[in-house]
């Protein structure tokens, strides 16, 4: 009996792996662009927030001397009155 002919089967060559590009992990990769607001400094360098409290304003010399004329009039007419 005639054995057939053994069947030959061309080489398979193992289909070429294709590797998705490895991007690097994201701490080693390049930062990325700025947003382009500009940093905010911590508040405490920041500069310093309004006082809640505002002193008083200096009187104008004008109100310093109506004032005192106001207590003089008050001392001519017999109260004693003082703003300190």
């Amino acid at each position: 009996p005639i054995s057939p002919p053994p069947k030959v089967y061309p080489p398979v060559s193992p289909p070429p792996k294709v590797y998705p590009p490895v991007s690097p992990p994201y701490h080693y990769s390049s930062p990325p662009p700025p947003v382009y607001s500009p940093p905010k400094k911590p508040y405490h360098y920041s500069s310093p927030p309004p006082p809640v409290y505002s002193p008083p304003p200096i009187p104008t010399l004008r109100e310093a001397y109506v004032h005192h004329a106001f207590n003089e009039w008050m001392v001519k007419h017999g109260r004693n009155y003082s703003s300190s």
